[in-house]
């Protein structure tokens, strides 16, 4: 499907963030990131790039792009608006993230001006309500919350966190599957990442043992979904609790959970785990 120039497709054409239904509010976040975003297609975008299209074209003047918007930012004083943006503009509009230049220069100059965590802030709230959301911007988001976790981007968690409680134990609503799978995958990918993160790893760890036990409850189940999001979550509790000198210094609460669950898939942590364990950790932790 062919686009027109930038400037000949009103913004609010582009499909929105969420599935609506009747009576419902419009997003606030939306909403802002949106009207920041028509100021930054009328200054820079349309001017420069001209196509909706040429997001994904290398031979596009991106390099100008990328200047006209930092200046903006630095002579005008408004890096927020030029990051609030481009967070509209990365989870509106289809990116070819192999294009190079293109989405990663994006991504950090978005990095280099975000000295407020808008992105994480707006990203956050948008996780919160992610079962509302479309799946072509809930695939977005994840992937790119994937780039932020591999750029070590500060708070990052944050979103994760978000995304976790939109993603309860026991609640697979449509896409919860492949939301939870998308999580997992990210979390074995960069698993050096969350071992820094110590809250944010206790709760991942509590989070991924009771989908576990949910999981055991579902066993026998012929749909593919379900057996597969099963491996992950094999396979993401491998990666994460590969020793027992990990589980003790994640404290007390943690290891106590471990050993009071009945899920058979966690029996060898159990066993490499013993009440003297959790002593010497109680201990250390005073």
């Amino acid at each position: 499907m062919k686009h027109g120039p930038w400037h000949a497709i009103p913004i609010s054409n582009l499909p929105g963030w969420y599935c609506k239904r009747h009576l419902d509010p419009p997003d606030a976040i939306e909403t802002a990131a949106r009207l920041h975003f028509e100021g930054l297609n009328k200054k820079v975008f349309a001017p420069c790039l001209g196509h909706l299209q040429s997001t994904s074209d290398p031979d596009a003047p991106h390099g100008k792009v990328l200047t006209e918007l930092f200046a903006l930012a630095d002579c005008h004083e408004e890096e927020k608006s030029v990051v609030f943006g481009l967070v509209y503009a990365m989870l509106s509009i289809n990116w070819d993230r192999k294009s190079t230049p293109g989405y990663y220069d994006y991504l950090n100059l978005m990095r280099v001006l975000d000295n407020s965590d808008i992105v994480v802030r707006a990203l956050t709230s948008i996780s919160g309500r992610i079962s509302d959301v479309q799946s072509a911007v809930r695939e977005r988001l994840l992937l790119l919350f994937g780039d932020m976790v591999y750029a070590n981007w500060p708070k990052a968690e944050s979103i994760l966190l978000a995304l976790q409680r939109a993603a309860a134990p026991g609640n697979l609503w449509p896409g919860a599957a492949e939301l939870i799978g998308s999580l997992l995958s990210c979390l074995v990918a960069n698993t050096s990442w969350i071992l820094t993160k110590d809250m944010a790893f206790r709760k991942t760890v509590l989070w991924l043992l009771r989908w576990t036990a949910f999981m055991e409850l579902t066993t026998g189940s012929a749909d593919v979904k379900t057996h597969d999001l099963r491996d992950k979550l094999d396979e993401a509790t491998t990666k994460l609790l590969a020793s027992k000198e990990m589980l003790r210094a994640q404290g007390e609460a943690l290891g106590w959970a471990l050993l009071a669950s009945r899920v058979p898939t966690w029996e060898s942590f159990r066993c490499g785990l013993g009440r003297e364990d959790l002593c010497q950790a109680a201990e250390a932790q005073r």
